[in-house]
């Protein structure tokens, strides 16, 4: 048994205005650093005209859905990175449609599974349910063309050798208000370069929502404070299933 995960996991937060393709450096990776980039882009009729595009062109393809512009949504963007101390083989299509396994890592206990690749939460008096279809590519050959403009992101990091892919809609109401018109998230999984043994996680993501948090509340801060932290904690949870693993293998 192994007693190399006594590394301390920390949130590093990165400004709203990097780049989303940027790679986490080796040195925050094993030091458990769980890099998380958040921005919050409010509704607008010049919905490609914040600023934030001009810094990341590349993403404005996989972005762009027509519908939720029209809707006048507000978008969050996320990118987290972080290294977890299993090597990639754990990660495995059967164990990443798991239903045990998903209510693990997402925290989430009421998560229902309807068939091989489809899931529902249904929700609770503080967040909303939503219907979540989830496919699991092993190489490239059959990925699609919304999952490869994802990848374009971390291309710096070559090929990643496992990638799964959510969508996230139907959200229902809370106290009679939308919530979240859709999600979207590719996670790519990497074999650490320096430590074989270890896997390199790399989670973007699209999220277009109905409304913000009033600024009595906190606002938008507090909506990307939220994020970050259930990013965070989300990167805490699959470290202590891979200890488990490790622990018993």
């Amino acid at each position: 048994m192994s007693n190399s995960h006594s590394t301390q996991r920390y949130a590093h937060y990165l400004n709203p205005t990097a780049q989303l393709d940027f790679a986490a450096s080796e040195s925050l990776l094993q030091r458990g650093a769980v890099t998380i980039f958040v921005e919050v882009l409010p509704a607008s009729t010049n919905f490609l005209r914040h600023p934030f595009w001009q810094t990341n062109s590349q993403f404005v393809d996989l972005a762009k859905d027509i519908n939720a512009v029209n809707r006048k949504l507000h978008v969050v963007v996320t990118k987290v990175q972080y290294q977890v101390k299993v090597p990639i083989e754990f990660f495995t299509d059967q164990r990443l449609k798991d239903l045990d396994f998903n209510k693990a890592w997402g925290g989430n206990t009421k998560l229902e599974k309807l068939n091989s690749h489809t899931f529902r939460n249904p929700g609770s008096g503080s967040a909303p349910g939503y219907d979540q279809v989830m496919d699991v590519y092993i190489g490239e050959s059959e990925i699609s063309e919304k999952v490869s403009q994802f990848l374009n992101l971390n291309k710096d990091r070559g090929a990643p050798e496992l990638i799964r892919y959510i969508r996230n809609t139907n959200y229902t109401k809370l106290l009679g208000q939308n919530t979240s018109y859709s999600n979207q998230m590719v996670t790519a999984f990497f074999r650490s370069p320096t430590k074989p043994n270890e896997t390199i996680i790399v989670e973007d993501a699209v999220t277009y929502l109905y409304n913000v948090p009033p600024a009595i509340v906190g606002g938008v801060g507090r909506l990307r404070k939220n994020i970050q932290e259930a990013f965070f904690d989300s990167a805490k949870r699959l470290e202590q299933m891979s200890v488990a693993w490790e622990i018993t293998n």
